[in-house]
């Protein structure tokens, strides 16, 4: 019988911390706080240089955990139950969100969109991972039987040398942008990442590369970012301090962060509640009163406004959760992922 593999709590707790940052990023973009801070300022510097740089790490950094941690199960058979759980949760959020704010704000009910938040991606972090879940099997597959050192050069090319290329390629413009990551909001850019994630894992990669250096690589990423205005998840110094903050909580030495592990199992509903469309249009400039508060209370508002949503968020997530059992919606999925699953293998035998 094989050793059991220790739960990483570290990667739990990053998880934790990214969906707090992209709380945080949205607060700052969307809210209105980055763009009507005075210039120059204190909470200016402090969202440029500090802020900003480190919650627009959060997509990146979840990404390639996502990765990382599949290769770590690699050995259990694939199945679509899991994609439809998060369907499922998906659709509960975008239409109960949709019909909420229909009755507080006066929005215009439209639960038919929300009924297929993938065609018409009402999130377009699901629609990309939808496109990943279908390659998932063959990536996994492909990172388990290749060479450790064909493993290597492979991370070498995707780690190093291919986001040169979104260092002097301006992925802004959709026709010089060859690799189409469009700033990242895309399936290419999320496979890219999980492809980063799965490879870190099977080489073990940058292990032996002390803490200390993967610090000031973070730092160093922060202040690259700091000195342009747009931030973006494939901007090369962004790039930077995403791998090396996932390298850090990596190596964090947590041990029964039950707590950490429940609210990571719970963290995805906080981008749903945080981007469901109605109320993320509502969002827009509702923060830019507290620019012209004092800066201590604006950093201040802004980290404990994106704890609390988090907090809020999973734990209502939790209750959910507990729905969800009581109507057997683990049941339903698993049937539903046979009956596709049986589907695929008849298709299969006639091609």
């Amino acid at each position: 019988m094989g050793e059991k593999k220790q739960y990483n709590y570290g990667l739990a707790l990053l998880k934790i911390v990214s969906m707090i940052g992209i709380v945080i990023l949205h607060t700052l973009n969307i809210g209105g706080v980055y763009h009507f801070a005075r210039v120059p300022s204190v909470l200016k510097v402090s969202c440029q240089f500090l802020i900003l740089p480190l919650a627009c790490c959060a997509v990146n950094c979840f990404a390639i955990t996502t990765g990382y941690l599949a290769f770590h199960s690699a050995d259990r058979p694939f199945s679509i139950k899991r994609w439809l759980g998060l369907w499922l949760e998906v659709v509960f959020y975008g239409v109960g969100l949709d019909i909420a704010a229909h009755f507080i704000i006066g929005t215009k009910l439209d639960i038919l969109t929300n009924l297929m938040p993938v065609s018409n991606c009402c999130y377009w972090y699901f629609t990309a991972y939808t496109a990943l879940t279908i390659l998932t099997p063959l990536l996994r597959k492909i990172a388990v039987a290749v060479s450790e050192q064909t493993a290597k050069k492979m991370l070498v090319v995707m780690v190093v040398l291919l986001p040169l290329y979104t260092f002097f390629v301006s992925t802004e413009d959709q026709d010089a942008d060859i690799f189409t990551f469009v700033e990242g909001y895309n399936a290419i850019w999320l496979i890219y990442l999980y492809i980063c994630g799965i490879l870190i894992a099977k080489t073990g990669a940058f292990d032996k590369i002390k803490s200390m250096w993967i610090v000031l690589a973070a730092v160093l990423g922060v202040v690259l970012s700091g000195t342009n205005d747009d931030f973006y998840y494939t901007y090369m110094p962004v790039i930077l301090t995403s791998f090396a903050l996932f390298l850090l909580f990596k190596r964090l030495p947590i041990k029964g962060g039950k707590g950490i592990k429940l609210l990571s199992d719970h963290s995805f509903a906080v981008y749903l509640v945080n981007t469901q469309r109605d109320w993320f249009k509502w969002y827009y400039n509702k923060f830019k009163f507290i620019v012209d508060r004092s800066p201590l209370f604006s950093v201040s508002f802004i980290l404990g406004y994106a704890v609390v949503f988090f907090m809020a968020a999973a734990l209502f997530d939790i209750l959910r959760g507990l729905l969800f059992r009581v109507l057997r919606i683990d049941t339903l999925c698993a049937k539903v992922s046979d009956l596709a699953k049986k589907a695929v293998t008849r298709a299969a035998e006639l091609i």
